[in-house]
């Protein structure tokens, strides 16, 4: 399954996971999300904080941008574009 990144366009969190996706050649779909869009009971099931971005990949869905920066560099061939600190 293609990994599904809902975020707008404006959101510099968002650009970071748009950026590391396609730097490491990850087919992925984008869908843009307003404010007013973040606030419906389908998105806050994704995000309780009503934020993006949201990463959805394999009946996983993902908030905050250093969480879903690991997923991607644990999960995703390929050598990761960040180097992550495990504690």
């Amino acid at each position: 399954m293609q990994p599904i990144v809902y975020t707008s366009f404006t959101s510099p969190f968002g650009r970071s996971v748009r950026v590391c996706l396609y730097e490491r050649g990850i087919e992925h779909q984008v869908i843009p999300s307003t404010r007013e869009q973040r606030r419906v009971p389908e998105h806050l099931a994704r995000h309780p904080f009503a934020k993006v971005p949201v990463l959805e990949h394999d009946d996983l869905s993902i908030y905050e941008t250093q969480a879903i920066l690991r997923y991607v560099a644990d999960v995703f061939p390929g050598d990761p574009l960040v180097q992550v600190s495990r504690v």
